[in-house]
């Protein structure tokens, strides 16, 4: 019967339960982030859109008084002035009636008396209208002022997805690592098995071969195991399998 070497064999470890769950922990984690991030940046999203929206119509009005106020305070001018224009005209009257030569006649003294009120009060209702349209535009530069430096900062209503996403990149770096890790544990622990596995089938041949055969080489004749006259491969030459000793096949002659 002759022995043949086949060769080593090796045998790979899988990643230990624990490194299995940190993995699975790391890329939940991972998972779940980044859905948190999506889910938040959609709705910073809807809120930047909606904030930049009335900020963009605040910036472009001119008006800093809505028009149901600038209507109200206008038309109260209005009314004031005209109750005071009818006050005024009353006692123009009064006072003329009671210095005009001829009844029903108005002299020039109150004519013009008339005209001077009327001018006075026609002035009032014009500067306070004025005022108010001052008032107005002021305002509205206030408010644009105001809208343009909010729209500035608006990107910050993005501040926690920001947050999230760095979460996330740390997140996907331990996933990326745990991995590696795992990946690394399967190639050292094929590495140590074949290391040691060489070095106990090493220490075996050593002794058997000096045990066996001291003094001898790996050529035997006469009594050899290989036969008389036959040379066969030499114990120390034979390479060892993970478990520490050699693999061999058997083929009969």
């Amino acid at each position: 019967m002759n022995t043949r070497y086949i060769g080593k064999t090796y045998k790979n470890c899988d990643p230990s339960s624990a490194q299995q769950g940190a993995l699975t922990a790391a890329t939940n984690l991972q998972t779940t982030l980044s859905n948190s991030y999506k889910q938040t940046f959609g709705q910073e999203s809807a809120m930047y859109n909606s904030l930049s929206a009335k900020l963009n119509t605040i910036a472009s009005n001119t008006h800093g008084l809505d028009p149901a106020t600038l209507a109200r305070l206008n038309s109260s001018t209005l009314a004031r002035s005209a109750a005071s224009e009818n006050a005024a005209q009353a006692a123009v009257n009064a006072k003329g009636a009671t210095t005009s030569a001829t009844p029903g006649v108005e002299n020039g003294v109150t004519a013009q008396t008339r005209g001077q009120v009327i001018s006075n009060l026609e002035t009032a209702k014009n500067t306070e209208l004025g005022n108010t349209a001052i008032q107005d535009a002021e305002l509205g530069v206030q408010e644009r002022d105001k809208a343009l430096g909010e729209e500035a900062n608006l990107g910050s209503v993005y501040s926690a997805s920001t947050g999230i996403a760095g979460e996330d990149a740390k997140a996907v770096g331990e996933q990326s690592a745990q991995a590696n890790a795992n990946e690394a544990q399967s190639s050292s622990w094929m590495g140590l098995v074949g290391g040691i596995a060489d070095a106990a089938a090493g220490g075996l041949t050593k002794s058997l071969t000096s045990g066996m055969f001291p003094g001898s080489g790996s050529t035997s004749s006469g009594g050899g195991i290989a036969g008389a006259g036959s040379t066969g491969p030499a114990l120390g030459e034979m390479q060892p399998s993970t478990y520490g000793g050699p693999s061999w096949d058997n083929e009969g002659n």
